[in-house]
């Protein structure tokens, strides 16, 4: 899969087949590539600024498009062009910075040492990670992909299919963080119609936006002689990009964390893991060259014995046939989580996979250890 995935981006077949691992899950070809972390794409932001008419409306600053006021959007088909406009936006603004920095970053952040391993860097004089490789690669890490696809999936079908709410409303809604409007918030919720679930109108969305999203990014020159490469990992930004976002469409709250990698929203995969990987495997992993990693939940029932892990293998297969690049697993009981959390001393060793590292449940702060418990009593109910 990461072959392929090299190819289609004009990466010769030799060089293509014959990678490294870097940081977290990322790929280049040994010896002949960089790639540097651009720029992180909160993917939930244009939400944001479509409700506020391009003003943030956390410092009141206009930073987006003027799409128009909410009472002049009449279809999902215009909600979803002026999210598309706002999208496009940020990445531009994304690609300008990166741009302005990158053409200095021999003087910002020289790499003397890496440049002393890449041929091609030796032979032309110049730093390997500016312009000395052959392939210099700046990606660009989309953050909360599965969050806005049911956020969107939200809009079209309690503003525009079912009526339940307008967007006038859902603006005040969002501004006071759901409150007095609980019932609507667990009505959202518990709706299946989410990322992760294999449901056909939702995943046909989300390959949309994934289509969109690696056509504006992928193979756009960039300052150091390469190009940029879209990526569905999003390190530990869910996190903080979350806690710098306000309230959202599918239930989410304020500060609350979003999507990570190209995984579903925590506790939203309710329908089991063949569901959630039928879903994923519906984008096309070609589409993003920068990293394609899913995380996956599964109570450790499922896996017991030979038969448990047979059957854990036949799902990876599935996964890398369909051109899955990276999967890792969190298996737990959510009552074990439970524990810990009440009883840390019991649990020192006990450890969750985060994105590309593991960290000790116990070192993580209660907020980021509900997640978890979320997830884990989502896939045992």
């Amino acid at each position: 899969a990461i072959k392929r995935t090299l190819i289609k981006q004009g990466i010769p077949e030799e060089d293509a087949g014959n990678c490294d691992i870097t940081g977290c899950y990322e790929f280049v070809p040994r010896g002949k590539g960089n790639s540097t972390i651009s720029g992180f794409l909160n993917m939930l932001k244009p939400l944001e600024l479509i409700f506020n008419n391009g003003i943030n409306p956390h410092t009141g600053i206009v930073c987006g498009c003027k799409t128009g006021e909410l009472k002049n959007i009449t279809c999902f088909d215009q909600f979803y062009a002026a999210y598309i406009e706002q999208l496009d936006h940020i990445i531009e603004i994304i690609i300008k910075c990166a741009n302005d920095l990158e053409q200095f970053l021999s003087y910002v952040s020289p790499a003397q040492v890496f440049s002393a391993t890449i041929e091609n860097s030796l032979k032309t004089a110049r730093d390997a990670f500016q312009n000395g490789s052959v392939y210099n690669l700046s990606m660009i890490l989309a953050v909360g992909f599965a969050t806005v696809v049911d956020a969107l999936t939200v809009i079209k079908e309690f503003v525009f299919e079912k009526r339940e709410i307008s967007l006038e409303e859902f603006h005040d809604i969002l501004k006071n963080d759901w409150k007095g409007h609980k019932k609507l918030r667990l009505k959202i919720l518990r709706s299946k119609n989410k990322f992760g679930n294999g449901i056909e109108t939702v995943d046909a969305l989300a390959e949309k936006v994934a289509r969109h999203l690696a056509k504006k990014i992928n193979k756009r020159p960039n300052a150091r002689g390469g190009f940029y490469m879209a990526s569905m990992h999003s390190a530990r930004m869910f996190i903080v990009m979350g806690e710098k976002t306000g309230a959202t469409p599918d239930g989410r709250m304020a500060g609350e964390e979003m999507s990570k990698n190209i995984s579903p929203t925590m506790g939203m995969d309710v329908n089991g893991v063949t569901a959630l990987v039928k879903s994923v495997t519906r984008i096309d992993s070609a589409l993003f060259p920068g990293d394609f990693p899913l995380d996956v939940m599964m109570h450790p029932a499922t896996v017991q014995g030979d038969e448990g892990l047979a059957a854990m293998r036949r799902l990876i297969d599935v996964y890398m046939k369909n051109h899955g690049i990276a999967i890792h697993f969190n298996v737990f009981d959510a009552k074990v989580l439970l524990d810990a959390q009440k009883h840390p001393d019991k649990h020192q060793g006990l450890q969750v996979r985060v994105c590309g590292w593991n960290v000790r449940f116990n070192d993580i702060n209660k907020k980021e250890q509900d997640a978890y418990i979320r997830r884990a009593q989502s896939i045992s109910e």
